[in-house]
């Protein structure tokens, strides 16, 4: 097993894609000062899942992105991609050619590709572990390093020696069994707080569902009652409307009857100041006809001799006509008395009207009383009806959430 290529673009100085091959045997990258080949070694590390920044020679992760040059500007993206040769077969994989490849972009997502697939660095740090090979494995070594591994201030080189053994897998599996012990301790804990809290409150919700048993009791006995209470006060008002129902009919059938006697009245009252008018008007006759009878008389005068027995048949005929005349005041004045009285009655019948009409009113003001009691009696009923509604929904949700609970504990 052996590093095969190497493809950096946008890792620090390189700006453009560079592949870097690597055949089988030795391999060496020389340069002056500050021309990338520590570039190359970083990249190594980091596209192996280093993950701290000032072993890459950084103050931040982001810093591996190109930042740019006065020619060239800034990158959004670092890609380094790596080859290595499984001929032997100690990665664990069946590919005979791994390509590892890492992005990062500038507002800090991160990728790793695994033969050209999205994977964890978790798959990445397990595949190159016991291998030799890994970010913090012996496979790759600065000269910082070297003198940490000889002054052996922070174990090193214990630690290299453990890579080199192939036990840090193990290691590594050991820790997160604790780790994983440790967590399985915690939820163990938590779930005894758990079942105590629960123990309390199963406890206060039994106390709970039998004082909402009752209330329910309470509730249907008082919708018993209240039920009982609107029957009675709506018979009562039924009772009591029933004669003003009957009241009103009576009064309307009154009504009815008085305004048909008044229309006779006035139909009555029509024909006698039609009668009326006939009689003056044959009375301007009559008077007109004396006028003309005078008129004739005075042209007669000179004639008197002549006209003796025209003016005797006048006379008869004029007092016929006075006659005439005094049958007709006669006429007139009973007529006159007539509408006296019918006038009389007519007040008479419109003083019955109106107290008809003030019984009618108030049996209608007591009848919307009783509509008015009869509506809200009707809301109150809505209420109760709504409340233990409320109350029956309630004890459904506490029904439920007590299954729940008896769920939870078994």
């Amino acid at each position: 097993m052996y590093l095969s290529e190497l493809e950096l673009h946008g890792f620090k100085s390189f700006a453009n894609k560079t592949h870097v091959k690597f055949d089988s045997g030795l391999t060496a990258i020389v340069g002056p000062n500050g021309c990338g080949k520590s570039n190359i070694v970083d990249s190594i590390r980091w596209v192996l899942g280093e993950q701290r920044p000032s072993h890459l020679r950084s103050a931040s992760m982001s810093n591996v992105i190109f930042n740019g040059t006065a020619t060239k500007k800034a990158l959004g993206m670092s890609e380094v991609s790596v080859t290595i040769e499984n001929n032997k077969g100690i990665l664990p994989t069946e590919f005979k050619e791994v390509r590892i490849t890492r992005r990062l972009y500038r507002s800090g997502e991160s990728e790793y590709l695994l033969n050209n697939t999205a994977c964890r660095l978790k798959d990445i740090i397990e595949m190159f572990m016991d291998t030799g090979m890994g970010a913090n494995s012996y496979s790759v070594i600065e000269l910082k390093m070297v003198e940490e591994i000889l002054s052996d201030k922070n174990n090193e080189r214990t630690a290299l020696f453990e890579e080199a053994a192939g036990i840090t897998k193990y290691k590594e599996r050991r820790k997160q069994t604790f780790r994983k012990l440790e967590e399985t301790r915690g939820d163990l804990q938590r779930v005894e707080d758990i079942l105590v809290e629960i123990r309390k409150n199963a406890r206060s919700l039994q106390l709970q569902a039998s004082r909402a048993q009752r209330a329910k009791e309470y509730n249907e006995e008082l919708r018993r009652l209240e039920l009982g209470l609107a029957r009675h006060e709506y018979d009562s008002v039924s009772s009591e409307l029933e004669p003003l129902m009957e009241r009103i009919v009576n009064a309307e059938s009154e009504k009815e009857e008085f305004n048909r006697n008044l229309e006779q009245l006035e139909q009555l009252e029509e024909e006698a100041r039609r009668e009326l008018r006939v009689k003056e008007q044959k009375l301007s006759e009559v008077q007109q006809k004396q006028l003309n009878l005078q008129n004739a008389v005075r042209e007669t005068e000179t004639s008197l001799r002549i006209t003796r027995e025209k003016i005797k048949n006048e006379e008869q005929s004029i007092r016929q006509y006075e006659q005439e005349i005094y049958q007709s005041e006669d006429d007139i004045r009973e007529l006159r008395k007539t509408i006296k009285q019918s006038e009389v009655q007519l007040e008479e019948k419109k003083a019955r009207l109106n107290t008809t009409r003030e019984e009618l009113d108030k049996a209608k003001e007591g009848f919307d009383t009783q509509q008015t009691r009869l509506g809200e009696a009707r809301g109150d009923l809505d209420n109760i009806t709504r409340n233990y509604n409320e109350t029956t929904q309630k004890l459904n949700q506490l029904q439920t959430q007590k299954v729940r609970i008896e769920s939870r504990l078994e």
